[in-house]
């Protein structure tokens, strides 16, 4: 299971969760951000700044989750019969 992971400074605030539900076997996964700027729109002095938290934060989310099921597929099954 991925680590949850929280970044926050002046113009970027994101975090994630990750939780595993064993009864229904379900992996819920919640990934949230907001920016904060001044105004409507970044400044090209303010998005240098913070090109490296967005850089970092879209290589986490394009990252790959595995899941691997612990369940017996049930054509292995059939054919242990």
């Amino acid at each position: 299971m991925p680590e949850a992971k929280r970044t926050q400074d002046r113009f970027v605030d994101f975090q994630s969760q990750y939780a595993f539900d064993p009864q229904t076997n379900v992996v819920t996964m919640t990934r949230d951000g907001t920016t904060h700027f001044d105004s409507d729109v970044c400044t090209p002095a303010d998005f240098v700044q913070m090109r490296p938290a967005i850089e970092a934060i879209g290589r986490y989310v394009r990252a790959e989750v595995i899941v691997r099921s612990t369940l017996v597929e049930s054509s292995n099954v059939a054919s242990q019969e």
